[in-house]
């Protein structure tokens, strides 16, 4: 790095310290002034996205103390439409209900079927909660999928096929993830016949049972396409997202809470190149005159849940910032201003504002793409692993 550069480094890593806070954890309560800051942001946005580092147990009990301020709240997650309509049903079942509906389908509810996360759900879903989903079909939710769709179904026909392919996705499934071979899993192994078979028995269904299987042939080819997965995967979302906005949302009086992987949260330009659903949900709070706040929350260092299934071992990755490896090194001079075991709360405004005005220059493309699209960063000292629920 040449010496202007370690001068420019210096210029935005002491605007950046002069704009950090922090708080700490005690007793599963968070003081401090940069939670006095984060409650004030908060209690004042209409939308609120958190893009976080999935497989944590820290960042899921962020988002409940986050949800727990908005109150009376639609809480938007990153799971497809059915498994939000399940995880609805199974957080209000008693604790022992509701264990052995996850440990009967261990990784139906994609991230949701880890201890921590479904801890959220759980605790969240006392207060006035509504979840939605608007990804695409859980490559790992076949079976849940199918049996949601047999209830949706009015005609014999619809019914029968709809248990045929949710017992024959659950074998599928389970023989896959034993065998680790997931690309033989249900989802993708389904052919043009399977869906001609679906099509048939669901002629005469009501337009819900058809979306989903609409949204089911989408899904399979985002899977299968890796050139255009991604993008064909953004514009689901967005489409989703804009059918919930149209459907709840534009008349609703409650706020939004987004909890999404920090590459979706961003108000413009992911981690990707492209505008996700952060930026959509800010242009939608724009037409409201509402406003939207965005939190990117990471760990300094730790060790996080990949959320590869497996019945006999979990599948964990251990980081730290510090390693050159790392996929966060970049941030390492941000995150080394900190040397407390208390949580970094760091107020990103008045940093771009100084950005766009030219007054410092900032050349690491990562913290370019934070700063422009996040209004908060919180970083966690050490985070642990969540686990699935076996």
């Amino acid at each position: 790095m040449s010496v202007a550069s370690y001068a420019q480094q210096s210029v935005w890593l002491d605007s950046l310290k002069a704009n950090t806070k922090s708080f700490t954890i005690l007793n599963n309560m968070y003081e401090g002034t940069g939670w006095g800051l984060l409650t004030n942001l908060i209690s004042n946005a209409d939308y609120v996205l958190v893009g976080e580092e999935h497989g944590t147990k820290e960042i899921p009990f962020f988002c409940e103390q986050v949800v727990s301020i908005l109150k009376s709240v639609t809480v938007v997650l990153e799971v497809d439409p059915y498994t939000a309509e399940e995880l609805n049903r199974v957080s209000r079942l008693s604790t022992t209900e509701a264990m052995t509906a996850l440990k009967l389908h261990p990784f139906n509810y994609s991230f949701y079927s880890a201890d921590a996360e479904f801890d959220f759900i759980q605790r969240s879903a006392k207060s006035k909660i509504t979840f939605t989903g608007i990804d695409q079909v859980s490559l790992l939710s076949s079976s849940l999928f199918f049996n949601l769709l047999h209830t949706k179904a009015t005609t014999k026909q619809g019914k029968v096929i709809a248990t045929e392919f949710a017992k024959a996705a659950y074998e599928k499934d389970r023989e896959a993830i034993e065998a680790g071979k997931l690309e033989e899993m249900f989802l993708p192994s389904l052919s043009t016949e399977n869906f001609k078979r679906l099509d048939d028995a669901f002629t005469n269904e009501p337009a819900a049972a058809k979306d989903m299987i609409a949204q089911l042939k989408v899904s399979q080819q985002i899977y299968l396409n890796q050139r255009t997965g991604h993008s064909t995967r953004i514009s689901l979302m967005k489409k989703n997202l804009l059918s919930v906005y149209q459907e709840h949302l534009n008349n609703a009086k409650g706020k939004v809470f987004f909890k999404f992987g920090a590459n979706h949260s961003a108000s413009t330009g992911s981690f990707m190149g492209n505008d996700d659903i952060g930026n959509l949900a800010k242009n939608l709070a724009d037409a409201n005159a509402q406003n939207t706040l965005h939190i990117l929350t990471l760990g300094k260092e730790g060790t996080t849940n990949t959320f590869s299934p497996s019945f006999q071992q979990s599948h964990n990755r251990t980081f730290s910032s510090a390693d050159k490896n790392s996929h966060l090194n970049a941030l390492y001079p941000l995150f080394d201003l900190h040397k407390s075991n208390e949580v970094m709360v760091v107020d990103l405004r008045s940093l771009r504002k100084a950005w766009n005005q030219g007054k410092i220059q900032i050349d690491a493309g990562i913290i370019r793409t934070i700063v422009n699209g996040y209004d908060v960063l919180v970083v966690f000292p050490k985070v642990s692993p969540s686990s699935y629920i076996k």
